[in-house]
């Protein structure tokens, strides 16, 4: 027998009544029912959100966290990006290098640099980590120009920071710049991470007049102090703290 519901062929649960299991339940039993398969498709919704939202805390959990020890016993001090993506890491040097310099340049020399990555956009983004060793590459070529040579005077090239920092190890070392020691001093030094000092760190950044930016750890503010100054570190007032940039592809 089918139900006698107008336009409804399902069986009918009981002859006497004529009507489906649908139809011969009561009001408040069809609002029950229709509760139920709320509730249930509630939780589904909540199981698939939940499932997305771990999945995106999964993708973007680092394999290396700030302060811990990186791939070349150094410590991380920032990162960027995701697994998906890929991630861009930034790990310190274990410790200072002491009685090392960067010298100030003369206007016209620093334009050099000034044009090659200020203008042509190494500077922003992910960029701006990556092009750490050869920007030192680049500062060691103007270092040993004529011009700046005329400009300092006599220059051991094998003292300067950016020489002793790209030499060190494997040779992906480099002298950081200067929005690289303030990421060092916010996440290593403030955190006392890293047995940095409380004095003044050189960085490979030069302002446009082509003095040298110095960073001091204590108060975190910037410098620019003479060649003289720099050159007769005798009282190791600077340091230098060496960085590497890393990379890991997405989906590793």
């Amino acid at each position: 027998m089918i139900c006698n519901e107008p336009k409804c062929k399902k069986p009918a649960v009981d002859n006497k009544i004529g009507k489906c299991a649908f139809h011969s339940v009561s009001f408040w039993g069809k609002v029950l029912h229709f509760l139920r398969h709320v509730f249930e498709w509630g939780l589904v919704c909540a199981l698939l959100y939940g499932i997305y939202v771990l999945s995106i805390f999964i993708l973007n959990v680092p394999p290396y966290k700030i302060g811990e020890n990186g791939p070349m016993n150094g410590i991380i001090f920032h990162y960027e990006g995701s697994k998906v993506k890929g991630w861009h890491f930034l790990e310190a040097f274990p410790n200072d290098l002491r009685e090392t310099f960067t010298p100030n340049l003369s206007h016209s020399d620093f334009n050099q640099i000034f044009e090659v990555y200020e203008n042509s956009g190494t500077n922003k983004g992910i960029n701006r980590l990556s092009s750490g060793v050869s920007q030192n590459e680049d500062v060691l070529n103007i270092l040993s120009s004529p011009s700046v040579l005329a400009y300092i005077g006599k220059l051991d090239i094998s003292r300067t920071s950016p020489y002793l920092c790209i030499n060190l190890n494997k040779g992906d070392w480099y002298q950081p710049r200067a929005f690289e020691l303030a990421l060092m001093r916010k996440n290593l030094y403030l955190n006392t991470i890293g047995d940095f000092s409380n004095l003044k760190y050189i960085s490979v950044s030069y302002k446009e007049n082509g003095d040298v930016i110095v960073f001091d750890f204590r108060t975190g503010k910037e410098e620019s102090p003479t060649n003289e100054t720099l050159q007769n570190n005798s009282s190791l007032d600077f340091r230098v703290r060496p960085i590497r940039y890393f990379y890991i592809p997405k989906g590793r």
